[in-house]
């Protein structure tokens, strides 16, 4: 039952893709979404965008190995940094339209090709690590519930690519708001059911009472939240996003609102990893969630929060892919090899 939600879910996931295809006929409409998405959906996919396997799968590790606070470092340096990122940057990012983020600065300070060349290389290696790291954490996600590793980072990968490929920045848009909800009904189903035995342990008051920064855990503190609660705002994936927002208005409070999601989802995974550790000592802390779903929930609610840390891994993913398309079209085939074209004049 849990694999045959979870196959619901991709093909659902793919179904959008191609329904929402016809509207990428240019490449505004595959890279920026016509630069037409309304607030709900600038929120979702913001969110989305940062609800990886970083905040889902290590945020729940990171509460059952030092508490719930610490689960949240991660989670409050991604939505911290979209919150900043609307209540500074976005709106002026997008004021001026754009594809990349060299596209603002470049109109700013001048066009040079060799940093159009750098941006290009440099993105190839850090976007495609990254994407291959939260598809390679959703084939593993995969193997705790039976499926062989190799074959669901294979699937993982594959439907990522062909929905992202279909529909372009819409595709990406509209599965990451399938994907939030999905998240939003799981992740905090988990939560409760974690806080309900957690109280039956007697052990709730010294699990909130944990310090938000535990001694000799500062460093930590700091190298969790400071790069990401500073680097949001002109990231690629980031900066596609505020592009397709139809205004700076939606740009600016979709990022905020989309920052709240952000931590208020990290709560809810480090709550289940602080929790389990208490009701599941002798469980590793990095399969405390997978054990809560299993031993906690029917299978078919299983099915639907396993698909919710899918989604997580999924939408953070499909971001990243969209970034290396934006690059490669805009960085380099655009500003180096065609720089007199339109970008939508482009085959």
């Amino acid at each position: 039952m849990l694999i045959a939600v979870v196959v619901a879910f991709f093909t659902l996931i793919l179904a959008v893709g191609a329904f929402v295809s016809k509207r990428a006929r240019k490449a505004s409409d595959f890279l920026v979404a016509g630069r037409n998405v309304n607030l709900v959906l600038t929120t979702a996919t913001l969110a989305a965008m940062q609800i990886g396997a970083g905040v889902i799968m290590g945020g729940s590790e990171q509460g059952a190995q030092s508490g719930i606070w610490p689960g949240m470092w991660y989670g409050i340096g991604c939505g911290g940094g979209l919150i900043l990122a609307g209540l500074l940057a976005a709106a002026k990012l997008r004021t001026r339209d754009g594809f990349v983020p060299l596209d603002f600065f470049g109109a700013r300070y001048g066009e040079r090709r060799w940093v159009r060349v750098w941006a290009w290389l440099s993105n190839i290696p850090r976007l495609l690590g990254i994407f291959v790291a939260q598809i390679m954490a959703a084939g593993a996600i995969l193997s705790i519930f039976g499926v062989d590793y190799k074959t669901g980072v294979a699937v993982v990968g594959l439907v990522i690519m062909i929905y992202s490929a279909m529909g372009g920045m819409w595709g990406v848009v509209i599965v990451d708001f399938i994907q939030l909800a999905v998240v939003l009904a799981g992740i905090p189903l988990v939560a409760a059911i974690s806080l309900s035995k957690l109280k039956a342990t007697g052990s709730l008051a010294s699990v909130l009472g944990t310090p938000f920064i535990p001694p000799g855990m500062l460093s930590k503190a700091v190298f969790l939240i400071l790069p990401f609660l500073l680097s949001i705002s002109v990231s690629y994936d980031a900066y596609m996003r505020y592009q397709a927002a139809k205004s700076a208005k939606v740009a600016r409070w979709g990022a905020v609102m989309g920052g709240l999601i952000v931590i208020a989802v990290s709560f809810c995974t480090a709550l289940v990893g602080a929790a389990g550790r208490v009701v599941f000592p002798d469980v590793a802390a990095g399969a405390v969630l997978p054990h809560m779903i299993r031993t906690s929930l029917p299978p078919l609610l299983a099915g639907v929060v396993v698909s919710a840390i899918l989604a997580g891994t999924m939408s953070a993913a499909n971001c990243l892919l969209l970034s290396l398309a934006g690059t490669f079209s805009r960085d380099f085939y655009n500003k180096v090899l065609n720089p007199k074209a339109n970008m939508d004049e482009l085959k």
